[in-house]
C-alpha cells in the first residue's frame, strides 16, 4: 500500500470483507497512462499499519489480483 499515494486500490473482495461499500467519499474520472478515462465511485477506508490509522479514499475493483 502506497499511504502517500492520492487513491488506494483495493480488491472488491478485501472490500466485502470490511463492508467498505457504506461509506462513500465520492466520484472521480480515473485513467492510466494511455487508457480511457472511467467513472468510478470511491470509498473511505480507515487503514491500519505499524500501529498508525491511516485515512485513505479506495477505488474497490474486482479486476486486479
Amino acid at each position: 500500500m502506497d499511504t502517500g499515494a492520492d487513491l488506494t486500490l483495493l480488491r472488491q473482495a478485501v472490500a466485502d470483507e470490511v463492508n467498505l461499500w457504506n461509506d462513500v467519499a465520492g466520484q472521480i474520472h480515473v485513467a492510466g497512462i494511455g487508457g480511457v478515462p472511467e467513472m468510478r465511485q470511491l470509498f473511505n477506508a480507515l487503514v491500519h499499519i505499524a500501529g498508525q490509522a491511516i485515512l485513505v479514499t479506495a477505488d474497490c475493483r474486482d479486476d486486479i489480483n
